[in-house]
């Protein structure tokens, strides 16, 4: 699965939490929890480069994470 079907799919269901009995705007997933199922779903020499180009994902939007993730897809395609 790409990265930014990933993110999208976990977007996704983030917004339909509120959806499900007693659940509140408070019950949806913070970007920073977003982040970190990323960051646990991405392959070890992904996370090897980010320690090694010192990309800390915590310091980062998800944009950015999802780009450099993106990065790391299209380099190991060549």
């Amino acid at each position: 699965m790409k990265v930014s079907h990933l993110v999208a799919r976990l977007t996704e269901l983030n917004d339909q939490l509120t959806r499900y009995p007693y659940a509140t705007e408070d019950s949806k997933l913070s970007e920073d929890e977003i982040k970190e199922i990323l960051e646990f779903a991405i392959p070890n020499k992904w996370k090897k480069q980010m320690i090694l180009q010192r990309f800390h994902v915590y310091t980062k939007s998800l944009t950015q994470v999802l780009e450099f993730c993106k990065d790391m897809e299209d380099y190991e395609k060549q």
